[in-house]
């Protein structure tokens, strides 16, 4: 099991010595659409990435977050308590175009979705929490801080959850986020 264990390390070691890695985390504002919004509307979130430059322009990561939907007028007045809270966990692709200070990028997200929801009707708590699959079609935009290994980015994504089971007919929300880039090349 060590000689295994020292071999795992040995192979990757180079990989993380020469890694093009970025680490990005920020802020975001989310919005409930469609059917979705009926019973819940926007929230706050945050948002943590981590990307892979396999190529120039090309990037492969994992991206999660956290994001909260506060309930809409009809059902805070149904129920006490409400709260939607949605942590995705993806995997993300990106193409960055061309080089310069601001890089546009599109790209997407795709992974499980974890949703949980509840509340409190006659002191009576309910909740219920499911996993989905998850997509996003992001778009953004990287600024670059001139020589510094820190930059920003500004991205929106549309996100799409669900299931055979989905509670909610076609859950979808839009998520602006806001954040810092950390790059290690």
């Amino acid at each position: 099991m060590k000689k295994m264990l020292f071999l795992i390390v040995m192979l990757l070691l180079p990989l993380a010595t020469n890694a093009q890695l970025a680490l990005k985390f920020g802020l975001t504002g989310n919005a409930a659409l469609g059917d979705m919004s009926d019973s819940w509307d926007g929230g706050p979130g945050a948002h943590l990435g981590l990307e892979y430059m396999i190529a120039k322009h090309f990037n492969l990561g994992i991206s999660s977050g956290f994001q909260h939907f506060f309930a809409s007028n009809d059902l805070d007045e149904a129920v006490d308590d409400p709260g939607l809270n949605i942590v995705p966990i993806r995997l993300s692709f990106a193409y960055y175009i061309g080089e310069r200070k601001f890089r546009p990028y599109f790209g997407a997200e795709l992974g499980p979705t974890f949703v949980k929801w509840g509340w409190t009707i006659d002191d009576k708590d309910y909740e219920d929490d499911n996993t989905y699959f998850g997509a996003a079609p992001v778009i953004g935009l990287y600024i670059n801080f001139g020589d510094s290994k820190v930059g920003a980015d500004v991205n929106t994504k549309l996100n799409f959850f669900g299931g055979g089971d989905s509670d909610i007919d076609k859950p979808f929300y839009i998520g602006l986020n806001l954040g810092l880039v950390f790059r290690f090349w």
